[in-house]
């Protein structure tokens, strides 16, 4: 075998030489790959081509395209013509760097449906609110967005002016517009202040648009321009500080002035002895009386530097609140009444008392021309040797009457008021034409229990 033929030999020695109708096929298959090849990369290049296209989209949909578009539109002279348009103050947009304004979100606001962001200058606070709309359509259901409108941002600037003043706004008088009620900032005058977030007797003014206290001047009811008297951030104060606070109450009474308790500390304190009106009614006739009172005690607390008109509040040891009487700087607190309304006895006794109140008044007008009867009947109500009976035994030696007097009245029961459990005091209210037509006369009767059942030992006319 020559050399030729044994390297044209087959390796195997066993394989049929390619046939033509291999030859086709191996072609064809050749072709088929390449036509996938081509219609793969035809599906990416499309592909690329879509996803380019939405992501082309998604960033032209982008509510922040519209806010930097407008912000491209403007030059600092047109910020500050739509600040000073908004009604912001010229002498603070002077001094604001318009040649940077920046955005965000306004959170608690911002919504994909309705997005609003701040917009702020010179990196302070925001002063304006820009809120967009929906714009042309972009295909992929999506959508460009567009300026909607353009707002102020309320400063928050505060003013608190004494109740009755007017304040003015680089000379314009405020509207009730401007009036809002919101958290205020704390003020630290002095220890009664230091803890309220809203003052007694001051009102509040919030001034839109305004962020300092350029161009705010207080006016008094008379015309007098106001000083303020304190600032913060923020907030201005025009309180009048009022030099003395007298607060009188019972002794013992707890007193709080805005909130806080009164004490040796941080007030001056003064007790004095003091006879109590209530008991007047029953001076003189000490002994015939089943109880006794003592001596009453107030208690004159002065505070000094409040701001406005203060909060006073007092109560009894037992939590009972007192009710003041103000006038000219003094909170007087009167001391509870001893007594105490009962309604149960006046139902029990009301049919007694009205026996009582007619039997007077037939004795004081002689009804009948019986004077023996009339005073058998009216000193049986009495307490032997009280006032009231030594009255109607000296009238009926003296032969003294009301003559020509209306001894049936109308009458009517009003407080009874019970002292003591063997104490009460009874009003009755009555009108007696013949007497003074018109007049209304109330006479108090004071019973005490005697034996089993009670009689009078005063009776007070009034």
């Amino acid at each position: 075998m020559s050399a030729t033929e044994l390297l044209e030999r087959p390796e195997t020695g066993n394989e049929a030489p390619e046939t033509p109708a291999d030859e086709k096929k191996k072609s064809r298959f050749i072709k088929g790959y390449v036509i996938y090849v081509i219609v793969m990369l035809a599906i990416i290049v499309a592909g690329l081509t879509f996803l380019w296209d939405r992501m082309d989209v998604y960033e032209r949909s982008r509510p922040a395209r519209a806010v930097e578009a407008w912000f491209a539109e403007n030059t600092p002279a047109d910020w500050k013509q739509l600040l000073l348009d908004e009604g912001f103050e010229p002498a603070y947009v002077e001094g604001l760097d318009l040649s940077a304004p920046e955005y965000y979100k306004r959170l608690g606001v911002y919504t994909d449906e309705t997005p609003v962001y701040n917009i702020s200058f010179s990196s302070r606070r925001p002063m304006l609110t820009a809120q967009l709309k929906k714009g042309e359509s972009l295909g992929f259901g999506s959508h460009r967005w567009a300026l909607d409108s353009v707002g102020a941002v309320d400063s928050g600037f505060t003013v608190y002016a004494p109740d009755g003043a007017k304040v003015l706004l680089n000379g314009v008088p405020v509207g009730a517009d401007c009036f809002v009620q919101r958290d205020a900032q704390k003020l630290t005058l002095s220890v009664f202040e230091e803890n309220r977030t809203d003052i007694h007797g001051l009102t509040k003014y919030v001034l839109n648009r305004s962020f300092t206290a350029d161009g705010v001047t207080v006016v008094d009811a008379e015309g007098n321009e106001l000083a303020p008297s304190y600032s913060a951030d923020n907030a201005c104060y025009y309180a009048p500080l009022t030099t003395t606070c007298r607060i009188i109450v019972p002794l013992g009474a707890a007193v709080t002035v805005n909130g806080v308790a009164l004490s040796g500390e941080n007030a001056a304190a003064e007790t004095t002895a003091v006879q109590s009106d209530e008991f007047k009614i029953f001076e003189g006739i000490e002994g015939f009386l089943p109880f006794s009172w003592e001596t009453a005690y107030r208690t004159t607390w002065t505070v000094e530097d409040l701001v406005a008109a203060p909060e006073v509040a007092a109560a009894m040891p037992d939590g009972t609140a007192l009710t003041a009487e103000t006038a000219d700087g003094v909170w007087d607190f009167p001391t509870p009444s001893a007594a105490t309304p009962d309604d149960a006895l006046k139902s029990e006794l009301h049919d007694y008392i009205m026996e009582v109140f007619d039997a007077h008044m037939a004795y004081l007008g002689n009804r009948d021309d019986n004077l023996a009867a009339n005073y058998s009947r009216f000193s049986k109500y009495l307490v032997p040797g009280s006032e009231a009976q030594t009255q109607a035994m000296g009238a009926q030696i003296s032969l003294v009457w009301y003559h020509d007097m209306d001894t049936r009245p109308n009458a009517e029961l009003k407080e009874v008021l019970r002292y003591a459990p063997d104490c009460f005091t009874a009003r009755v209210e009555f009108a007696d034409g013949s007497l003074r037509e018109g007049q209304i006369y109330h006479n108090i009767y004071i019973f005490v229990r005697y034996g089993d059942g009670w009689r009078v030992v005063r009776i007070v006319n009034e």
